[in-house]
């Protein structure tokens, strides 16, 4: 998303119908965690989750909510 900052979340594989959670600071701990305003937060959370899927899960979808990104079949 940006070339001048990393941000590195925690993730871990779900189960049923969820194929990985990756934890994301809340917008309230958003610029303290990651540095970036929370304007940015939307537009990278969507980055990370489409790249995942890209990357790894072709046929998945994905959920955004406060404190996670959810990516499921």
């Amino acid at each position: 998303y940006r070339n001048d900052l990393t941000a590195r979340f925690y993730y871990e594989f779900g189960g049923g119908d969820t194929l990985a959670i990756i934890t994301v600071p809340t917008p309230e701990r958003w610029e303290a965690e990651t540095k970036m305003p929370v304007s940015e937060r939307i537009p990278v959370l969507e980055f990370i989750a489409k790249r995942v899927i890209r990357d790894q899960a072709s046929k998945c979808k994905y959920l955004i909510g406060d404190s996670d990104i959810l990516i499921h079949y």
